[in-house]
């Protein structure tokens, strides 16, 4: 089922979602990735190293395609706790159509993830997607927050309202391990690159597996309805790829460029990108810090 280009997808691309024009990036914001310094060696995985998640937080997103609103999501990190001996927290994500596609189509996205704190890697993950008249559940078990392949599980329904149910097997380098959209945006928050240093990464969004390479390419101050931060540039492309990890030639490259926060809550403060549907923008308008956070503040 398709889905709309909401928070998940411009994370992967988007997410998840190029260019600055509109974006409120001043300074060097014109840059283009072919313009930065070389990248320092060939790139290298995302670390994999706990990720930054802070309990209690709350983060609200407006989305906007072509310039014009097509959705809000809301995010939320729960308290650490343990299941079957592992540390974990839940982060949950609501995206909804708002504005003009809201008049046209009903588009409503739940997900819910259990990551695993010591290494910030996905250890299940399910999502409720609601695209019009079409409905469905989708459930994944990573694979046991290790490398290696997993199980996607959809069930929808047919014309006749019977439960429809398919099992899809991702493959994966054995050496890797796979992100969802929540968890990724942990991983690039904790993210300490050198300029122009590059990584690369698999996400699942929703039940297809994207390829991203992203890159450093600078320090800028951005100007969002939060007001002014200083912020890490991060500049990537996304590739979805098939069950046996070729590249879907269905679908064309996403470029997207997003800015976080250099700072210790390290925000997720604006993230645009080029999809099929046209530039897509995700931004930051409301922010509430956890407890420790705030205090520290």
């Amino acid at each position: 089922m398709r889905s709309f280009p909401g928070f998940g997808a411009i994370v992967s691309v988007v997410c998840a979602v190029s260019g600055t024009v509109g974006c409120g990036a001043s300074g060097s914001g014109g840059r283009t990735i072919a313009e930065t310094p070389p990248p320092l060696g060939p790139p290298t995985a995302l670390p994999v190293s706990g990720g930054v998640f802070l309990p209690g937080e709350e983060m609200r997103f407006e989305l906007s395609l072509r310039g014009i609103l097509g959705g809000e999501a809301a995010v939320a990190v729960g308290q650490p706790g343990k299941v079957d001996g592992k540390r974990v927290v839940i982060v949950s994500s609501r995206v909804e159509s708002a504005g003009v596609v809201a008049m046209f189509r009903q588009v409503r996205d739940e997900v819910t993830t259990f990551i695993h704190l010591d290494t910030g890697l996905p250890l299940s993950h399910s999502a409720h997607v609601i695209f019009g008249d079409k409905e469905s559940t989708i459930e994944t078990k990573f694979a046991g927050g290790e490398n290696g392949a997993f199980d996607v599980e959809v069930r929808s329904k047919d014309k006749t309202g019977e439960e429809v149910r398919r099992t899809v097997h991702q493959a994966m380098p054995e050496d890797q391990a796979a992100f969802d959209p929540h968890a990724v945006i942990g991983a690039l928050r904790g993210w300490k690159p050198e300029d122009g240093q590059h990584a690369y990464f698999f996400v699942l969004v929703g039940r297809h597996l994207w390829q991203n390479t992203v890159r450093l390419t600078g320090h800028e101050r951005v100007r969002t309805r939060l007001g002014q931060f200083d912020a890490l540039r991060i500049d990537g492309v996304a590739q979805r790829l098939t069950r046996e990890l070729r590249e879907d030639r269905r679908k064309p490259q996403r470029t997207y460029t997003m800015w976080i926060s250099d700072d210790e809550a390290r925000l997720p403060l604006l993230v645009m990108g080029k999809t099929e549907f046209g530039e897509v923008k995700a931004e930051l308008v409301e922010y509430r810090a956890p407890a420790t956070l705030s205090a520290a503040r």
